[in-house]
């Protein structure tokens, strides 16, 4: 017997065994079981696999996991990764003149090109040989390169490239939306002039300056600082008509009445919170010093004053984001603990009015509104929103109202045209980008009927409104690398057909990316997507159409593959489109920084609070998307009058900001000017 914790080896099975036992079993398979001789022959194939010297263990290796459904945790991909992970670095190079450095890029652009179409016709000589027989463990040796398949590898790179360099300029139309989501414009920088002068009296005794000159170096400098402002307030005593008065000087243009905060303050803070996720009770640890202590509740106060006074900017956005040709948008799960508080009660107590109540939908929050202004008090922010996009949406079935409250972003250009006048909308509700799409689209202008929307194609971003479908001409567009994440997900289950597939989504990011290199117009984008990405796409297709056969509809790669194959069109639709982008990335990158924001502060106390932070968050990125400073702008919209935005906020939007020809014109009618924007040049 064996030794407790020991694992004896396996026997070893020679040729001449292995033959003895096949003669056996072929002799001997009347008076055998069915299902022993079926065992007993896939252990001598297996027995024989591992003998051989041909084909590598690893494959089978791989068979037996997948059949045993064994996973090692080092194979384990959870993560969908770059389309283009898996290619070679480029490595660190010196500074080089715009011209040679975008020669370079070109010049990498081809190879990638060149490398993918090399492996895409291995592939192909392959799967010729798997269509016919999907679930086998024999392995044909690789059919070698010939100089045909060299020959025509070249003519078609060499038309490819051809392709590339089709139009003769770089049309905004075609520029893709690619924005960052924390951007160094929220810094204000200052440039000091120093001398460093060397000290003489450590020269060397009885030495002679010949030559004196001087070498430019540059040293960048960061800190906090709280800088105390002293004020005198002038105040007058005079004497008028009604009698004595007192008249004070305004200090409207340094901060907000009753503060003791400036507008450059205001404007930090929402950054840092906002854009850089740092949380309330953190920047209140920050500013405090021993001349102020701040505490989160006054911060709070501040980020709700600063979100409040933007509120109109924020529904003249969502105006102007109805008449965007082009939309695109997604959505992610959010926490409010007044909400999941008051969600948990209603399953106990049906009866249990609901925070939200008073303006569930657009008619309620209107009647609220009527009511506080009949009794003098303003309307909370919740409510000033829900009057123009609602809050609580119907369930599709008529069984009541959606529980699940998201956050969504919809971006889209106001004037297609101009890659400036991108809009990025955030909105958290109780339902789903497909509901406040809705919402936004009921507000498009009649004669603007044609629109294209991209998001993934589940059933709850689609427009299923009967209004909107007869009034407008809606083309629901997919998202190419939505449909490429379950291949990669789920790699291990099949490894080599899923590194086919995702070779050629990679090729579609290697084409995408060249486009980028020599710069869009509407005539090469079209030309290599109708020619290069389409044969792509085509086999894309093919492989879908494999893996479907190979895979049932239960399962992950089942259901990926017949994914593409039901929405080839859409997904492919890009290609007759040149405003179009390949992917919905931009919207998730948008959305990603949503869950940087909940792992720091883990929650919103208030829906309140969470209405605050998309109204910042839309000011903030679409001012990023205008190439604006941020501090600036928010400054500007402060130190207005709040009744003048109001009345006029398509004038104050952050591409209106940017449009400005000089800034200090835009405060000629006589408003305080900030000595920090008097002092920027448009």
């Amino acid at each position: 017997m064996a030794r407790k914790g020991k694992i004896e080896p396996f026997p070893e099975l020679s040729d001449v065994a292995r033959a003895e036992v096949k003669t056996w079993l072929k002799s001997s398979r009347e008076q055998i079981p069915d299902f022993v001789a079926d065992a007993l022959n896939l252990s001598l194939m297996v027995a024989d696999r591992l003998g051989s010297t041909e084909v590598s263990n690893r494959g089978l290796l791989t068979q037996l996991r997948r059949a045993l459904g064994i996973i090692p945790s080092s194979e384990r991909r959870r993560p969908s990764g770059d389309p283009k992970s898996g290619l070679p670095a480029q490595k660190p190079k010196k500074k080089k003149q715009p011209l040679a450095a975008l020669l370079d890029d070109l010049a990498r652009s081809n190879r990638l090109a060149n490398w993918y179409r090399k492996l895409a016709r291995e592939h192909a000589k392959k799967i010729k040989k798997l269509e016919g027989r999907i679930l086998t463990l024999n392995n044909d040796k690789d059919e070698p390169w010939t100089e045909t398949d060299e020959a025509e590898l070249a003519a078609e790179q060499a038309a490819s490239e051809g392709r590339l360099v089709l139009g003769n300029r770089c049309d905004l139309d075609c520029a893709r939306s690619a924005e960052s989501l924390m951007t160094g414009s929220a810094v204000t920088v200052q440039t000091e002039d120093m001398i460093s002068r060397v000290d003489r009296d450590s020269l060397p005794r009885n030495s002679v300056v010949t030559q004196q000159f001087f070498e430019d170096r540059e040293r960048i400098n960061f800190s906090f600082n709280v800088t105390k402002i002293n004020i005198e307030v002038e105040k007058l005593a005079i004497t008028t008509p009604a009698g004595p008065t007192l008249v004070s000087a305004s200090t409207e243009d340094i901060g907000p009445p009753k503060s003791k905060v400036t507008w450059e303050f205001l404007a930090s803070m929402v950054v840092l919170v906002a854009q850089y996720a740092l949380p309330l009770n953190r920047f209140a640890a920050l500013a405090s010093s021993p001349v102020k202590t701040f505490k989160s509740s006054e911060i709070s106060r501040h980020f709700q004053y600063v979100a409040s006074r933007c509120s109109a900017i924020y529904l003249q956005l969502a105006k102007d984001l109805a008449r965007s040709e082009v939309l695109m948008g997604d959505d992610t799960s959010s926490r409010v603990i007044e909400l999941t508080k008051a969600i948990k009660l209603r399953a106990v107590d049906p009866e249990s009015a609901a925070p939200w109540a008073k303006y569930a939908t657009k008619d309620k929050a209107t009647d609220t509104i009527e009511k506080l202004r009949k009794s003098g008090k303003a309307p909370e922010i919740g409510v000033k929103l829900a009057a123009a996009l609602g809050f609580e949406c119907d369930r599709k079935d008529g069984s009541g109202a959606k529980v699940g409250f998201n956050t969504s972003v919809i971006s889209g250009r106001s004037d297609i045209h101009d890659p400036k006048s991108q809009i990025v909308f955030f909105r958290s509700h109780l339902g789903g980008f497909g509901n406040i799409l809705s919402v936004i689209l009921h507000q498009r202008p009649a004669d603007l009927r044609n629109i294209v929307i991209q998001s993934d194609l589940a059933t709850v971003n689609l427009i299923s409104d009967p209004v909107l479908r007869d009034k407008l001409h809606i083309v629901q567009v997919g998202c190419a690398y939505h449909a490429r994440r379950p291949f990669a997900i789920f790699e291990d289950q099949d490894p080599e057909l899923c590194q086919w597939i995702l070779h050629e989504f990679k090729g579609l990011a290697i084409f995408e990316g060249a486009l980028d290199v020599t710069g869009r117009n509407s005539e090469n984008t079209e030309a290599v997507r109708t020619n290069d990405e389409r044969e792509i796409w085509e086999r894309i297709k093919q492989y879908a159409g494999i893996i479907a056969r190979k895979w049932s509809a239960a399962s992950d790669l089942g259901v990926a593959a017949r994914y593409i194959i039901r929405h080839y069109e859409r997904l492919t639709y890009y290609q007759k489109d040149h405003r179009l982008d390949i992917s919905n990335n931009f919207s998730e990158r948008m959305l990603r920084l949503e869950r940087l924001i909940e792992n720091n502060a883990l929650f919103r106390q208030t829906l309140n609070g969470r209405f605050c932070l998309d109204i910042i968050r839309t000011i903030l990125q679409t001012a990023i998307a205008a190439k604006v400073d941020l501090q600036l702008y928010i400054m500007w919209v402060l130190s207005m009058p709040p009744e003048v935005v109001d009345a006029d906020p398509a004038a104050f939007t952050p591409i209106a900001f940017a449009r400005l020809k000089c800034s200090f014109h835009a405060w000629s009618c006589g408003s305080p000017l900030p000595i920090a924007l008097a002092s920027m040049h448009c």
